[in-house]
C-alpha cells in the first residue's frame, strides 16, 4: 500500500510539473502588453474618436466592425497586437485616417484588448509587441 501511495504521489507531482508551464502560459497570454492607465486613456480616446461609428459598447454598426465579442475575436484570433495597432494607426478614425498619435493609438489598442478580456500587465509599450491575440472567454 505504501508503494501505491508513493507512486500516486510521484504521478501527481509529475502531472503538476507538466501542467505548471501550461498554467503559466495561459496567464501570460491573458496579460496584455499594456497598463491599467493605458486602458483608461484608451477609453477616453475611444469615446471621443471611435464610439460614433463603432458604438459605445464596441458592437459596431454598418461599415464599422465590432471591436469586442465573438465577431472581433473570430476575425483577430490569428493576428498580433502589433497588427491591431498598425491597422488603427493607419486607417482610423475613418474620417481622419492616421490622425491618432502613437500614444493614443497604443492606449486605444489597450482599451480594445481589455474589452475583449485581456488583463493589464506591469509594463506598457505595446507598439513593439507582437503577441498573438489570445483571450479568455469571459472578462472578469
Amino acid at each position: 500500500m505504501r508503494r501505491g501511495v508513493m507512486v500516486l504521489g510521484l504521478g501527481a507531482a509529475a502531472l503538476g510539473a507538466l501542467l505548471t508551464p501550461h498554467a503559466l502560459a495561459q496567464t501570460e497570454l491573458a496579460t496584455g502588453p499594456f497598463t491599467a492607465n493605458q486602458i483608461e486613456a484608451g477609453r477616453k480616446v475611444y469615446t471621443a474618436r471611435c464610439a460614433s461609428c463603432h458604438q459605445a459598447n464596441l458592437a459596431g454598426q454598418g461599415d464599422a466592425f465590432a471591436l469586442a465579442g465573438s465577431q472581433f475575436l473570430a476575425g483577430w484570433g490569428n493576428r498580433t497586437t502589433r497588427d491591431l495597432y498598425n491597422l488603427i494607426q493607419s486607417s482610423m478614425p475613418k474620417n481622419e485616417p492616421g490622425s491618432l498619435d502613437d500614444q493614443s493609438t497604443a492606449n486605444l489598442t489597450a482599451f480594445i484588448l481589455h474589452e475583449n478580456g485581456a488583463k493589464p500587465g506591469p509594463m506598457g509599450g505595446m507598439p513593439g509587441i507582437g503577441n498573438r491575440l489570445t483571450f479568455t472567454q469571459s472578462k472578469a
